[in-house]
Order: C-alpha cells, then sequence, then structure tokens
C-alpha cells in the first residue's frame, strides 16, 4: 500500500470496536487504517483481485472473506491467524 496512492474501490469497510481502525478490502489486499490519524497501519495480502469482505469480532478479532468462500483470521501485527477453504 501507498499512503499517497489512495485512489480505487473499497468493496467492504469496517470500523474497530471504538472506532480507532478502519479495515479496507481492496486490490488483493486488507489494509487496517489508524482512523484517527488517516494512516495505514496493516497490509495482509492474499486475496485475490475480487471483492473482499471485512468485519471486527466484538473482541477486536479482524476477518476477512474472498468470494470463493475463503475466511482469512488475522493477527493483531499481521499474519493469517487462521484461514478456512
Amino acid at each position: 500500500y501507498d499512503a499517497m496512492h489512495n485512489t480505487g474501490t473499497a468493496h467492504t469497510v469496517a470500523f474497530s470496536r471504538g472506532g480507532q481502525h478502519l479495515a479496507a478490502g481492496r486490490d488483493g489486499a486488507v489494509i487496517v487504517w489508524d482512523w484517527s490519524n488517516r494512516r495505514p497501519l496493516h497490509r495482509f495480502p492474499g486475496h485475490e483481485r475480487r471483492p473482499i469482505s471485512v468485519a471486527y469480532s466484538r473482541d477486536g478479532r479482524l476477518a476477512s472473506g474472498s468470494w470463493r468462500g475463503w475466511l482469512d483470521l488475522w493477527g493483531a501485527e499481521g499474519g493469517a491467524v487462521c484461514t478456512f477453504p
């Protein structure tokens, strides 16, 4: 991700509990932003360049899903913790 290049389409977005982080699925990756500072924090690659769904659980974990039915649960600092086909 490039903080200066912010054009494109996010198919879904989700705010973390408390609104501190915003996750957006776009261009084959999930990007997590520090919403108050408007800066990207993490980029989690691994999805195809198709619509990516994102959601936060009540306990703050981030999940992303692909159009093919894959679901990834992400760790706080990156890397998929679990992938479900």
